[in-house]
């Protein structure tokens, strides 16, 4: 029996698992004439043509109830993708912040580290949101964001800043939609565990910049 046959079969033997007895299709009937439906001659056909009929009223009912719980299992999921991740991408990159404080390899230049991160499946990048001019490379290390090997770079600056920036392959599909700097979309901010993390697309890249929160004076 090939796939489609015993699709078939599958969905009749549900049909008639699930067929309406007589209190749920007068109850069904009911609501469907409440709601302005035609439902003129349903009963006046003989047993069998009526059962037919009942079947496929089943059918559709059935139908329109996984339709309906399909559609909100989707939204539900999409959903959960956009307000989710980026708050587990702050929490996952506050840790890393805190945890690490040297870096695997130590260099000053972007070229280095390049060469150093051999086994990433994207070319590390500069940024407009990396500030060269008050803080310097000292480092990086690998690390993972969401699952995905990633780049941890780390900043420092003479006054002894730490900043950290994160860099992983940008997928749509495991991390939802995040702000794209490069349509003028702000960053999503947030505070965990005393450091602020910014976090963004930019050339096809997730990006997370972390920082310490400055002491209140």
């Amino acid at each position: 029996m090939d796939k489609r046959a015993s699709l078939r079969l599958q969905f009749k033997r549900l049909l008639e698992k699930e067929r309406l007895d007589d209190r749920q299709y007068a109850l069904l009937r009911r609501k469907l004439e409440n709601s302005g439906a035609d439902v003129s001659g349903v009963d006046t056909y003989p047993d069998g043509r009526f059962q037919r009929k009942r079947t496929i009223w089943t059918a559709a009912a059935m139908i329109l109830v996984l339709i309906a719980s399909f559609t909100a299992i989707r939204f539900n999921s999409m959903t959960d993708v956009e307000s989710d991740v980026p708050q587990r991408i702050a929490e996952e990159v506050a840790i890393n912040h805190i945890k690490f404080k040297n870096p695997d390899f130590e260099t000053s230049s972007m070229e280095e580290v390049r060469v150093f991160f051999d086994r990433l499946d994207f070319v590390p990048a500069g940024s407009d949101h990396i500030d060269r001019t008050s803080h310097f490379l000292r480092g990086a290390r690998y690390c993972t964001l969401q699952g995905k090997i990633a780049a941890h770079l780390m900043f420092g600056s003479p006054q002894g800043d730490s900043v950290s920036y994160y860099q992983v392959a940008y997928d749509p599909i495991r991390f939802g939609p995040l702000p794209d700097i490069e349509k003028d979309e702000e960053p999503r901010v947030f505070i965990r565990r005393g450091v602020e993390i910014k976090i963004w697309v930019e050339r096809n890249l997730v990006m997370a910049r972390a920082r310490t929160t400055p002491l209140q004076s």
